[in-house]
């Protein structure tokens, strides 16, 4: 482990480092054509697709934190030397990793049986 001052100084020259490649960075690029993310080609977006981009990017984000999840239980499991509580610990975090799982998914199913049925509903 590194003394305070060491891990003072090191934090220091990283965000020197990142401030002056940030400028760098800000100098070569073409501000002017930076484009809305959220507007098409021809107009603003549409609703659905805002919806679909906000869906997909908290499925993508309950992915990643469901994951982490499975890693952690894993590593716990592993490092739990026959210890009946960490096993069960580990055992549980897995069980609740898979349960919002397909509760990510159910709510997926369900949302884009909603969109599809208004969809159709309204004639677009």
């Amino acid at each position: 482990m590194l003394p305070k001052t060491h891990f003072r100084k090191f934090t220091l020259i990283i965000l020197l480092f990142i401030l002056c490649a940030s400028f760098l960075i800000a100098q070569t690029a073409d501000t002017t054509s930076i484009e809305n993310p959220l507007k098409k080609e021809g107009g603003p977006i549409d609703p659905e697709e805002l919806y679909g981009r906000i869906i997909s990017g908290l499925l993508g984000f309950v992915g990643i934190v469901s994951l982490v999840a499975f890693v952690y239980a894993g590593f716990v499991f592993l490092i739990s030397a026959g210890n009946p509580e960490r096993v069960k610990k580990a055992k549980d975090t897995m069980i609740y990793a898979v349960i919002g799982v397909f509760v990510s998914m159910a709510s997926y199913a369900i949302l884009s049986f909603i969109f599809t049925t208004l969809e159709e509903s309204t004639g677009q």
